[in-house]
């Protein structure tokens, strides 16, 4: 991205920043600082539009759309697989609203189910530092970028390639365990229009749920 391209993010990046906060979604000022500062065009280098057409920063023909889409208050389809939307970067103002009802303190452990794009693992980093935040998806197309976006941003939380459900997700027995984590209360996430399949610990969007780890509690943010 060109210098003034890179100098009109930061101005985006504050003016989204601000209607956020001026809807009410962004109340935190230390969450606002993170919106104002983690590039999200970092994250979302191209984009795919309902027609499927591939919107990109590096095409002259759909910089200026690619540009003003990243830094608009929209969710943006960002992975697809036969055809189908697989993975996205979520709207801003969701993510800022699931953020903050974490209700995070200085020094707490954040894992993401469901890394995408790796923006809102940096925003977690940025809150709390990298050393505190991990974050899971179910493949290495997706973490493998990911992982490289998050460096190029200056951000290195542990991203992993797994299956949720070997964390204990999807109603399996017992605690779940993948490299490098190991969490020993397992819940089902709540996945939009199916049926619990237990009722303990069952979590709703924004909630916090906490278990027990290898090191100190993490705070499970599903990401849905």
């Amino acid at each position: 991205m060109t210098d003034d391209l890179t100098n009109r993010a930061v101005e985006a990046r504050r003016a989204l920043a601000q209607a956020l906060t001026g809807t009410g979604d962004l109340t935190d000022p230390d969450w606002r600082r993170a919106f104002e500062e983690v590039p999200r065009h970092v994250f979302v280098p191209y984009f795919y539009a309902p027609s499927g057409e591939r919107i990109s920063a590096n095409d002259p023909a759909t910089q200026e759309q690619w540009f003003t889409a990243v830094h608009e208050d929209r969710s943006l389809v960002t992975h697809r697989t036969d055809g189908a939307a697989t993975s996205s970067s979520s709207q801003p103002s969701l993510m800022a609203t699931m953020l903050e009802a974490l209700t995070v303190v200085d020094g707490l452990n954040v894992l993401e189910i469901g890394a995408g794009t790796g923006y809102n693992a940096a925003l977690l980093a940025h809150r709390l530092g990298d050393d505190h935040v991990a974050t899971v998806d179910i493949a290495e197309d997706i973490t493998g970028p990911a992982r490289e976006r998050l460096a190029t941003a200056g951000y290195r939380p542990t991203v992993i390639t797994g299956d949720g459900c070997l964390l204990g997700f999807c109603g399996r027995q017992g605690p779940g365990q993948i490299p490098q984590l190991r969490i020993d209360r397992s819940f089902d996430p709540l996945v939009v229009g199916s049926s619990p399949t237990r009722s303990t610990t069952r979590p709703r969007p924004g909630r916090v749920f906490r278990a027990g780890a290898a090191f100190r509690a993490w705070v499970i943010l599903y990401v849905s």
